[in-house]
């Protein structure tokens, strides 16, 4: 609902506003809601036996949406990541204000809400709140992965996953393509 709120105000398809307004100023040029032909053979297959794909990544799409549906490569996902971390900024360009990120990053719930008291098959949900944007550790105490209070994330729903840490200034960014069920993970930690 929100992408297509942001297209009526931009006048400009998601896609196209994505693409213009924070896949090219972070250089992000293996981003998008569709591969081209010439870039599939770089595509991570399903597990074999997987069920297959909820879309093929190889045609564009007729609708995107701000919920999911995004092709990537790790060092993209790390520039975004990033960014993130350096405030809303890299490389001297602005993409979001840092009243913005704030607002994203800093826990809006009540501190009497506990969230995924059993956790989750990636990443902290015990001790974690939600921000305007991404889940927000609250308590590193009962949190399933290291981390100061602050660091926030989020994942896919095929085991893409990302956290960042503000404190320690580090970026984790998890590429994983297993059924949300199957519980094995791969780390590709970056450190800023």
């Amino acid at each position: 609902m929100l992408a297509r709120i942001v297209e009526v105000v931009s006048g400009q398809p998601f896609d196209q506003l994505l693409a213009t307004r924070l896949f090219g100023p972070l250089g992000m040029t293996d981003t998008g809601f569709s591969v081209p032909p010439e870039k599939l053979s770089r595509r991570v297959d399903p597990i074999p036996g997987d069920r297959p794909p909820l879309w093929d990544i190889g045609k564009p799409t007729s609708m995107s949406f701000g919920g999911g549906g995004l092709a990537s490569t790790a060092p993209d996902y790390l520039r975004f990541c990033e960014m993130l971390l350096d405030g809303g900024t890299l490389d001297g360009v602005r993409i979001l204000s840092p009243t913005t990120v704030k607002q994203m990053t800093t826990n809006t719930l009540p501190s009497e809400t506990r969230v995924g008291e059993i956790g989750q098959y990636v990443g902290p949900r015990v001790g974690t709140g939600w921000g305007l944007g991404f889940a927000v550790r609250t308590n590193s105490e009962f949190s399933l992965i290291p981390g100061a209070v602050g660091t926030y994330n989020w994942s896919g729903y095929r085991g893409t996953y990302f956290w960042i840490d503000p404190v320690e200034r580090l970026a984790v960014v998890e590429l994983i393509q297993v059924p949300p069920d199957a519980g094995a993970t791969t780390v590709m930690p970056c450190a800023i």
